[in-house]
């Protein structure tokens, strides 16, 4: 069997388990098509270039046609979302001999962009209708969401981005418990990522004896109003701010910080939760992140019921600093988003949806 994804960028996020795919005996070849090599802006944040083994990566060239052998199976991101990449589909035979499937996210559904999002998935449904064999749909908030807009909702099957093989996960080592409890934020700093939210929602929690420190690790355009903020709810002396380091360097500050905070407005998955879960740090996230399902339910986020957010961080800073048996656990609970876990993952759906 030969697999072929069809991407925006290449993704480091990625890699582990594209290589790990490339080793298992019942796959022939694994090829990586992208629109465009990975962007210097990616590169700025922290991303660094994916190393593959085994895997070949090429542009998309102009007029591109996916390859239709029935041996073939076609992994397209996104729902008609990308125009390079649907374009390739698009030029595959009515009666096609090899398989294909997407890849998608649900998208953000809050405001009027919202609206006009949903009515331009529904339309895309329509018209991918009976062309697809399956949408390989992130998290349960993406099952939920194409299961809605599809007639055929036993086509959609539930996956996610599958990261590190087990071999990289880090070992979780034995410290000395700390008394002031560690938050962190590792993003961009923009409004689709809801930071205003979460200062108002820290300043709420009404626990001002509590020893708590938040570090947020990133860069972008609403820095400078989410200090002023910051200021204005009395918290400017409990946060650091941190420029964004390469993506290997990450990993030390997840060591060291007890909680991960994600409180995005929407984001079709959210990495950093998963990251997060291999360092042993406990991830709060809303429940619009795709990769919600990996947060335990006392550390979600509701994000329509903003005005219940102080009672979750609350929790969180009664619960205290998190010992070493409660790092190991959260490292265990990683292990479902492991490479391994994608590659058989992907070998269920594709041998038991064989046309």
């Amino acid at each position: 069997m030969h697999i072929v994804f069809w991407q925006p960028i290449p993704s480091f996020h990625q890699e582990g388990f594209m290589n790990e795919l490339a080793k298992q005996p019942w796959v022939g070849s694994v090829e990586l098509k992208v629109e465009q090599p990975l962007t210097q802006q990616f590169q700025k944040d922290g991303w660094r270039v994916p190393e593959h083994k085994a895997v070949s990566c090429q542009k998309i060239y102009q007029g591109e046609k996916p390859v239709d052998l029935e041996d073939y199976v076609h992994i397209f991101t996104g729902f008609r979302t990308h125009p390079i990449i649907w374009k390739s589909f698009a030029r595959l035979p009515k009666l096609r001999k090899c398989r294909a499937f997407a890849f998608a996210e649900a998208p953000p559904e809050y405001g009027f962009a919202g609206f006009l999002r949903r009515l331009k998935y529904e339309w895309n449904a329509i018209k991918l209708h009976g062309k697809l064999d399956g949408v390989l749909a992130l998290g349960e908030r993406g099952v939920a969401y194409y299961k809605r807009i599809l007639s055929d909702a036993e086509r959609v099957h539930h996956f996610a981005y599958y990261d590190q093989p087990l071999s990289q996960f880090p070992k979780i080592e034995m410290k000395e418990t700390q008394e002031r409890i560690e938050f962190l934020y590792v993003g961009r700093f923009i409004s689709l990522k809801g930071l205003d939210r979460m200062l108002k929602a820290l300043s709420g929690m009404n626990s001002p004896q509590a020893d708590w420190h938040l570090t947020l690790l990133g860069e972008g355009p609403c820095r400078a109003p989410l200090e002023r903020l910051a200021k204005r709810l009395g918290l400017e002396k409990r946060l650091s701010w941190h420029a964004p380091v390469p993506a290997l360097e990450v990993g030390a500050f997840y060591e060291r910080s007890d909680y991960l905070l994600q409180p995005s407005r929407a984001d079709g998955w959210g990495m950093t939760i998963i990251e997060a879960l291999r360092f042993g740090c406990e991830p709060i996230a809303s429940t619009a992140c795709g990769a919600v399902d990996a947060v335990k339910p006392c550390y979600r986020l509701p994000t329509d019921q903003v005005k219940q957010w102080p009672a979750v961080f609350r929790h969180a800073v009664v619960g205290g600093a998190l010992s070493f048996a409660q790092r190991e656990a959260n490292a265990k609970r990683a292990e479902t988003f492991s490479a391994e876990a994608g590659v058989q993952k992907l070998h269920d759906i594709l041998f038991s949806d064989k046309r």
